[in-house]
């Protein structure tokens, strides 16, 4: 909306473009913080008034009022076994088994 950082946008088209957006519920945002303030056609002083009459009212709002919205996605299915994973191994910790060479008669 406002421009890429070597090739600005005027005030003017800024404006036209947020009360279209605004006009269907829709919110702005500005990426180019560069092409907003600084490189511009316009003083810093002109941008900050003609952007201070788009955005009269603060849109600061708490935790309370953000809607909080159900995911729309599955949950993950469970991970699939390893295949050369060894079933049930002993550890290292655990008795040895006995063997007929171990065994005395």
């Amino acid at each position: 909306m406002t421009g890429l950082r070597n090739r600005p946008v005027a005030i003017q088209q800024i404006k036209s473009q947020v009360q279209a957006v605004q006009e269907r519920g829709l919110g702005v945002s500005f990426f180019y913080y560069e092409s907003l303030w600084e490189d511009s056609p316009e003083s810093m002083v002109d941008r900050v008034s003609a952007l201070r009459s788009l955005f009269p009212l603060s849109a600061f709002r708490t935790a309370q009022q953000i809607p909080r919205r159900a995911a729309t996605f599955p949950p993950p299915p469970p991970p699939k076994p390893d295949p050369k994973a060894k079933p049930n191994q002993p550890g290292n910790n655990s008795k040895p088994s006995p063997s007929s060479t171990t065994q005395k008669n």
